[in-house]
């Protein structure tokens, strides 16, 4: 009985040492020699592993200091002249020019940071390339930044050829901006994004626009406001969309919107005015691949509305019904609510837009704000006013065959089997959204009248 107690505690414990007074059955160690090897082995196997992989872990062996790198920090796209190329120098022996595709020579201008001379804190600042600062912000008088020019018949090549005026590599994980000419963007930014998507260096939160006239010159500005152009330049895309003032413009967005069958691309429109002053001009926006028009300030907000993108920054002035006078307003929320309706066999889109807005000021004492059935005029004359913007808007959109807005996803969610029929490429979506059926409702909400009444 002793004998068996034991025979069942040994299957579960692997004790291989019986209990004193009890009987061991014969041989029931006969393995455990072998498995303490096998245990033993697989230890040392980890032990040697770990030590191959220690010199791996170190953090120098590739170091590379930031006075080895040109770190670029903005680039500007424009198409390259006959003279432009005669003057690159290029890297590569040509029997033929490239041709074919759309591609055309372009011409980089690249803003490069000089080590020592970014400034680094408050203390640092400096107006333009003049201003001085102790630390790392450099003596007085010397820029913070090298900018340099290179042309090629592609992207790639006009990188190289500005390469050969570089010591240190070019590295590009510092890119803020990247500035396209208008005659690059109406020609078509493929080969751009091509390149750009190519470049495992590059971030995806890079920031694309167009430029009204030469983007170049855009390189060559120095704003008062910062020491580096191309950080203030991206500095101010980002303000003026956490004002309200301008959608997300990241390239991750842009090429999205891009490869999407049921929606169109838009990137930041902006202008050089007085050599240092950056002006967004509004929006351009894309068919295909191509760029085909543009949005000013005002119709940014409209489209923003559509899109129920917030925060809202836009202000307008609206006519107080049966008087000749005014009161500005200024939206503070955005809601939009999207609808797919079945129309005459074919879909159709209703926008219901909500907008929170504030008064800002009035130009006539008569106009009192504080009663109840003005303001209420108000508006009521408000939301005729943008029904109107948001329909000239949709339907200027429809006549050039771009849906800017996405509509052509929301069918395409909501009646797939109808997709899937008539809807191949996004030539066949243009066709159909130049003709589908849009209503458009807006309500809007006036909010903080009694300091225009004191």
């Amino acid at each position: 009985m002793k004998g068996r107690r034991w025979r069942l505690r040994a299957g579960r414990n692997r004790d291989l040492r019986p209990p004193s007074g009890g009987l061991a059955e014969p041989g029931r160690g006969l393995h455990a020699p072998g498995r303490c090897f096998r245990t033993g082995t697989r230890v040392m196997g980890v032990v040697g592993l770990c030590a191959l992989m220690l010199p791996l872990l170190t953090g120098c062996w590739d170091r590379l200091e930031l006075e080895q790198r040109a770190m670029i920090l903005g680039i500007a796209v424009d198409e390259a002249t006959p003279a432009d190329l005669r003057q690159a120098g290029t890297t590569r022996k040509l029997s033929r020019p490239p041709r074919g595709g759309g591609a055309a020579p372009v011409r980089l201008t690249a803003q490069i940071a000089v080590p020592g001379r970014i400034p680094l804190g408050p203390g640092d600042g400096g107006g333009g390339g003049s201003g001085g600062g102790g630390g790392g912000g450099g003596a007085a008088g010397q820029r913070p930044v090298w900018v340099l020019s290179a042309s090629g018949y592609t992207m790639e090549d006009a990188v190289s050829n500005l390469q050969n005026q570089v010591a240190e590599p070019l590295f590009w994980g510092h890119l803020r901006i990247l500035i396209m000419s208008e005659a690059v963007a109406r020609r078509g930014p493929s080969p751009i994004s091509d390149w750009l998507r190519r470049n495992a260096e590059i971030r995806r939160t890079l920031w694309l626009t167009v430029s009204r006239g030469e983007a170049g010159a855009l390189m060559q500005a120095t704003p008062p406001l910062e020491r580096v152009p191309a950080l203030y330049l991206w500095s101010a895309l980002a303000k003026a969309q956490q004002l309200g003032r301008l959608p997300l413009g990241h390239a991750n967005i842009f090429w999205r919107a891009l490869s999407t069958t049921g929606q169109e691309p838009s990137l930041p429109y902006l202008e050089l005015r007085q050599q240092q002053n950056i002006f967004i001009r509004g929006l351009a926006y894309f068919r295909g691949n191509q760029m085909i028009g543009t949005l000013n300030p005002w119709e940014v907000g409209v489209f923003m509305t559509v899109k129920g993108l917030n925060p809202a920054g836009y202000s307008a002035y609206v006519q107080v019904p049966g008087t000749g006078q005014f009161v500005m307003i200024r939206s503070t929320l955005r809601k939009s609510h999207l609808e797919v309706f079945w129309a005459q066999n074919r879909p159709g889109i209703r926008v219901r837009s909500h907008v929170e807005a504030m008064a800002l000021e009035k130009t006539g004492r008569q106009i009192n704000l504080s009663s109840v059935a003005q303001m209420r005029a108000v508006e009521a004359s408000a939301a005729r006013d943008l029904t109107r913007e948001i329909q000239d808007l949709i339907g200027r959109t429809q006549r050039d065959r771009c849906d800017i807005f996405g509509f052509g996803e929301l069918v395409r969610a909501q009646m797939y089997d109808y997709w899937q029929h008539n809807v191949r490429t996004k030539a066949d979506w243009d066709r159909i959204y130049a003709e589908m059926p849009v209503e458009v409702e807006v309500t809007v909400n006036l909010r903080r009248t009694g300091t225009l009444n004191r």
